[in-house]
């Protein structure tokens, strides 16, 4: 049944059938039974949602800032150009939109929030009122908890004192940059704006005014087209040596359509990557850095990773602004992307909503899923009982073979270093099971009432 999901065992054709693998499409939605009820309206669904109480252990409030001083070049994000922006008038349009939800739903100043996260778009392209009313606004009218993850993302470049401090000074507890790499000419390349020595001192003053009651991490991307293992060796050292980081992501270059850098058509070989990502993991390992997930990487316990993590396994999480997604009492939400259309229904009152939808078993047997191999490990009965079953037992001995996985007790797998490096495509690999086996029991399930027809 699974012959899709076995690989050769061969290392060489290992990688090569991995790299085919890697766009595999897999369905997510398990087939319903029955007729299913239409959807309510995107504002039904809201008033439902926003009115249930907290269903997972962290809620989170997602606040979408779609603004950018320009597009780097491995970005295939849309946002709108800060310099002709109104961030005041965006600013007061996002606080409406919360009292607007807050009346409506004054359940959801009770529920603890865990976790609050600016995103874009460039969250530090906001002035330094714009920030201090955002934040000082969540603190005030939501039940914000006392061990709580606040960060703001964005970009160094103009994010100066008065800014750091309008964040700290309020209560961002947490700054997440997109670094990239160190190395002057290859951020130029990839559209950022300052120096390494530029980069290291601004760096250095975020933490100088957080201290240590503030945490800072900072996202690299390793394969880039130009980025040698010096180059890759100095920015580990710049990290583990120089800045007084408290955590980094580390991201392999995927080239998305639409982007400058996809265009160029330049990426560094397979073996090239892998042997960045191991030589990472192996020098963050042996200078004792915590694992907390199979990209992300902790230096400190002021970094715990919850924002990230949480989003990618079904965390709650209430979303504002334009272009912002949330999931929220068994919905999926999706705001207007459009600035006038999204300002004018926040001026009439209303949630600037999109699209609702409804969540299904799909979407929770993914986050459990991608919260295993996220963490770096497998237990398929966990998942699915049907996993325990003879043909997909044959798989895990596969992958052991393989070199994918490691066994770790009876019913428990170990990614190896390929895992890790895959564990993307492996929870692709692990859904496109549970759908084969979705679709036999539909196809086992209408033969007796065909045959009768």
């Amino acid at each position: 049944m699974f012959s899709d999901f076995l690989f050769p065992e061969n290392s060489a054709e290992v990688v090569a059938r991995l790299e085919e693998k890697k766009h595999f499409s897999h369905t997510e939605n398990f087939r319903r039974r029955g007729n299913a009820a239409p959807p309510p309206s995107p504002l039904d669904a809201w008033a439902k949602a926003a009115s249930a109480p907290k269903r997972t252990a962290r809620r989170a409030l997602y606040v979408h800032v779609p603004f950018c001083l320009h597009r780097c070049s491995f970005c295939s994000f849309y946002s709108n150009a800060t310099r002709t922006a109104d961030l005041d008038g965006y600013t007061a349009t996002v606080i409406r939109e919360m009292q607007n939800a807050l009346a409506e739903s004054p359940r959801l100043a009770q529920e603890e929030i865990n976790v609050v996260y600016f995103g874009g778009g460039t969250p530090t392209d906001l002035s330094a009122h714009n920030l201090a009313d955002l934040v000082s606004f969540i603190y005030k009218n939501f039940n914000v908890a006392a061990d709580r993850e606040f960060t703001v993302e964005g970009r160094t470049s103009g994010f100066d004192e008065e800014k750091i401090r309008a964040c700290v000074d309020n209560g961002v507890n947490r700054f997440s940059f997109g670094v990239q790499t160190f190395d002057t000419a290859l951020r130029r390349k990839l559209g950022r704006i300052m120096s390494k020595e530029e980069l290291v001192e601004r760096l250095s003053l975020v933490k100088k005014i957080g201290g240590n009651n503030v945490a800072l991490m900072l996202d690299f991307i390793y394969g880039l087209p130009g980025q040698t293992p010096e180059l890759w060796d100095e920015d580990l050292r710049m990290i583990t040596e120089v800045v007084p980081v408290d955590g980094a992501d580390l991201y392999q270059l995927k080239l998305l359509p639409g982007t400058s850098l996809t265009r160029a058509g330049k990426d560094l070989s397979y073996d090239e990557r892998f042997a960045l990502f191991m030589t990472a993991r192996e020098r963050l390992s042996k200078l004792g850095w915590k694992r907390l997930s199979m990209t992300h990487w902790g230096r400190t316990s002021l970094e715990r990773n919850w924002y990230n993590h949480g989003t990618k396994t079904g965390m709650e999480l209430v979303p504002f602004g334009s272009r912002a997604g949330g999931f929220l009492g068994g919905f999926s939400f999706m705001q207007m992307p459009d600035l006038q259309k999204y300002t004018e229904t926040v001026a009439a009152g209303k949630k600037g909503l999109m699209v609702a939808v409804p969540d299904n078993p799909g979407i929770r047997v993914k986050n459990i899923v991608t919260h295993q191999l996220e963490l770096g490990f497998l237990e398929p009965a966990e998942i699915s009982p049907e996993f325990l079953a003879e043909d997909a037992q044959n798989v895990w001995k596969n992958w052991i073979r393989a070199g994918i996985l490691l066994p770790d007790g009876e019913r428990r797998y170990t990614l190896s270093p390929l895992g890790e490096y895959w564990h993307v495509t492996l929870i692709s690999l692990v859904m496109g099971m549970l759908t084969q086996i979705a679709s036999a029991r539909h196809n086992h399930e209408r033969v007796p009432a065909e045959a009768t027809a």
